[in-house]
């Protein structure tokens, strides 16, 4: 915001934080001599794609900060507010351009932290967001990284300026003389100045750098062919991921070395208790699959809706614990005759979650079929529990209903990698009704 209060005469600057700790910080004047007067900007409390979507404002400029990587695993799954930076994300961005605007995105530095097929993946993604072929995004796109710096240690971003309208000569000689500025400038708070270079210019600027990782077709073509550089969408918002498997292959070797512990320890426990029936044992198994897998594509979903940190996370747990206890409770007053009822409701549910623009929609519709959704899935356990005809049998479904649980999430985020959320979710749905089928049958 100072930058752009130095370099635009009576810049209007609208800050768009879903974080509560920056809007309390903004709140308590604490960094009043960092930032420009608060008469001079606007900090709004909502979700950056979200705000864009409801309001149909034009900007001249549109900056998307994109924050470090969730992780010290950097070419896997970054999910941390992945729906900001997905194909469908930076169209809506570029529609809400007034003419001649800019949109400028900043991220970590790919050659730091991931190799240079992020930087081809990224801006894949926003060349297939912008719908126009290689030429015209080669002449419509500007490429620095800098850092706060310019010491040896310094964290580099990389930061790309889109002009849908094409750069102009006279561009490319205001940001050359911005870039001049910024590398001179003490910034205060003890920041020295940046330490800044342009690694890709339109070609039609004098004497103009080309960033040949991606405008090079054939070294592209060599870093596709050894990493996944396709666009980031809504269905697969992995920003970071650049490899097969989303996460890293000693995972899938722990994953399997549990499960295999895990089958032999409930085989152990029913040679000894004869009143244990696979039969019920498979589907608790299938059960905790369903319903934790729901909660895992649930919350990514509604992402947007929340502080996406651990904390916020953590509380989202308790959405489908309460409307499960909800559901367990029905589970005891609802006659089987209803049962065709819950399907159909499922069903409708499902296909709004699966088809509607969550972005647009009203946060209690959102949350209302979320609800729905998790007192369905609150529903079929104990159906289940109520089978077990010994209390060794009522424990041993209870555990492996848990540890299915557990398997669940990777389960969850490998498919939602692989086939992408709307596929992973019709599945876990099928696999709802096909649950609460099973155990009409055997009731």
């Amino acid at each position: 915001m100072q930058a752009l209060h130095e370099y635009i005469d009576d810049a209007n600057i609208k800050a768009v934080e879903i974080d509560g700790t920056v809007n309390k910080m903004y709140d308590s004047n604490l960094f009043t001599e960092f930032l420009p007067a608060k008469d001079s900007y606007e900090l709004v409390y909502e979700e950056g794609r979200r705000y864009l979507t409801l309001n149909d404002t034009t900007y001249d400029v549109i900056t998307v900060a994109i924050e470090g990587i969730n992780s010290s695993l950097s070419k896997y799954t970054d999910e941390r507010t992945g729906l900001l930076y997905t194909k469908e994300a930076l169209a809506t961005y570029i529609s809400r351009l007034n003419p001649e605007g800019y949109l400028v995105l900043e991220q970590y530095y790919p050659q730091i932290s991931g190799g240079p097929e992020m930087a081809v993946k990224f801006l894949h993604t926003l060349e297939v967001a912008s719908g126009v072929d290689r030429e015209t995004f080669d002449n419509n796109v500007f490429i620095y990284t800098w850092a706060f710096h310019n010491q040896p240690n310094a964290q580099r971003f990389m930061s790309t300026a889109y002009k849908p309208d094409g750069f102009t000569e006279q561009d490319i000689i205001v940001i050359r003389g911005w870039i001049e500025r910024l590398q001179t400038t003490n910034l205060g708070g003890g920041l020295n100045p940046h330490d800044i270079t342009i690694i890709h210019e339109p070609p039609t600027a004098p004497n103009a750098q080309s960033f040949a990782t991606y405008f090079d077709q054939a070294t592209q073509d060599s870093i596709a062919a050894q990493a996944n550089t396709a666009a980031i969408s809504d269905e697969k918002p992995f920003r970071h991921l650049v490899t097969t498997l989303p996460l890293p292959p000693f995972s899938y070797t722990i994953f399997a070395v549990m499960a295999a512990i895990t089958v032999v320890i409930i085989h152990t426990v029913m040679r000894r208790n004869k009143s244990v029936q696979l039969s019920k044992v498979m589907l608790s198994v299938w059960l905790g699959l369903v319903t934790f897998g729901l909660q895992y594509l649930l919350f990514y979903k509604t992402a947007a809706f929340l502080e996406v940190n651990l904390i916020f996370f953590s509380v989202f747990l308790l959405v489908p614990l309460f409307f499960g206890t909800i559901g367990g409770y029905f589970s005891t007053l609802l006659p089987k005759s209803y049962d065709w009822l819950l399907l159909l409701l499922l069903v409708i549910v499902s296909y709004l979650l699966a088809s509607i623009d969550i972005f647009a929609q009203s946060k209690l519709l959102v949350l209302t079929l979320v609800a729905v959704t998790f007192i369905f899935a609150g529903i079929l356990f104990p159906r289940l529990l109520a089978q077990a005809q010994s209390a060794t049998e009522r424990r041993v479904l209870y555990a492996v209903n848990l540890l299915a649980g557990g398997f669940a999430l990777m389960c969850m985020i490998t498919l939602h990698a692989t086939i992408g959320w709307t596929y992973t979710f019709l599945i876990v749905v099928a696999g709802s009704v096909l649950s609460l089928l099973l155990l009409r049958r055997r009731s």
